[in-house]
């Protein structure tokens, strides 16, 4: 079996993309844990909302998301060779996974960030803080109720990556220990939140950050490595039997 050829450019974006995105994840968990607040008040969670720090790793994280799909296309293509009904349905996971990742984000940055935690440090009137409790509250059990289908599509694409990818060299493992890292966290979280009648406490809270800046490493430096090589075109048409 063999894996689809590439152009080395597009080994290079990718590793550029996740070089930032690497970065982006790094700058998130310091803000967390610079910023931790120390308790879970309504008011204490809009205030770090509002906070400068907070506002620009969310905004980040929005945007990394979009630029995740081309390194994870290119991934997805490379294998499509050796696998290609499983590399689409693995491609169709992680797109579902990044699709759930902006709405929520783009909710948490324009309608809380920048709506909700100015309106509450701007009004004074009756019922401010009442209407303010309820939208956050609804955006909360939102996210909630998304973290299923999230996680779950994220731990499919994982699952069907870790063992369709050909280990034909020793870098080729790099990609296996990356989605089986990423799909062993999922599997455990899943079943978490099974346990405590799906509900888990936040799923970017504990060891999210530690094992997604893990996986975006490995990641990175296979397409460091295969920077190096020289790649035919891709042609849909190549297929090995």
């Amino acid at each position: 079996m063999k894996s689809t050829p590439l152009p080395p450019i597009t080994y290079v974006t990718s590793a550029c993309i996740l070089s930032v995105c690497e970065m982006i994840q790094v700058f998130e968990w310091y803000v967390y844990k610079a910023f931790a607040p120390l308790n879970n008040t309504l008011e204490t969670d809009l205030s770090l909302s509002a906070h400068p720090f907070y506002h620009l790793s969310s905004f980040l994280m929005l945007l990394s998301f979009f630029a995740l799909l081309y390194p994870f296309v290119v991934i997805c293509i490379h294998n499509f060779t050796a696998s290609p009904v499983a590399s689409v349905m693995a491609f169709l996971g992680l797109f579902i996974f990044c699709f759930l990742q902006i709405y929520l984000l783009s909710i948490q940055v324009f309608h809380i960030q920048m709506g909700l935690s100015w309106f509450l440090m701007e009004s004074n009137g009756p019922g401010v803080k009442e209407h303010v409790a309820a939208e956050y509250s609804r955006y909360r059990e939102l996210r909630m109720s998304l973290y299923f289908p999230l996680i779950f599509s994220q731990l499919i694409a994982s699952v069907i990556l870790a063992f369709t990818i050909k280990v034909k060299a020793n870098r080729y493992i790099l990609l296996k220990y990356a989605f089986g890292i990423n799909a062993l966290y999922l599997s455990w979280y899943l079943i978490k939140m099974y346990r405590s009648l799906f509900y888990a406490g936040d799923f970017y809270s504990g060891i999210y950050s530690p094992v997604t800046i893990i996986v975006y490493f490995l990641l990175l430096v296979w397409f460091i490595v295969n920077c190096r090589k020289s790649e035919q075109p891709f042609d849909m048409g190549h297929r090995t039997t």
